[in-house]
């Protein structure tokens, strides 16, 4: 599910019609919504930030963050907040990217974590 579709979804689910998130938002019409919900990928975080506030849920929601799944522990917010300066501007194929890495990381990183375990256990 693309941010476009996570956006017109919390929209429709509030029962509002196009024209009433553009007035949320202070667009002129409807056609700014439709743009966004047809090609989210082209929405600075920024942007998306008014959305979420408009629509009354999170960013980490529109961008499907909520839906990562982790072992890692946060150990300070400063963290997330240097992950979301570092991404901003990022468009959606550039998330995509960034998050098929980071699995191939985590897969590495437990691959060698069972390497050593056998390693040991052949000892």
């Amino acid at each position: 599910m693309t941010v476009a579709d996570r956006i017109r979804l919390k929209r429709e689910s509030l029962g509002w019609s196009q024209k009433d998130l553009a007035e949320k938002l202070g667009l002129k019409d409807k056609s700014s919504v439709t743009k966004i919900e047809t090609s989210g990928n082209k929405i600075t975080l920024k942007n998306i930030e008014k959305i979420a506030d408009a629509l009354g849920c999170s960013v980490q929601y529109l961008m499907g963050w909520d839906q990562i799944k982790t072992d890692y522990v946060v150990r300070d917010n400063k963290d997330v907040l240097h992950l979301v300066e570092v991404t901003e501007g990022f468009d959606e194929d550039s998330f995509m990217r960034l998050f098929e890495y980071a699995e191939f990381l985590k897969s590495k990183q437990k691959k060698e974590g069972e390497d050593h375990v056998e390693r040991i256990s052949k000892r």
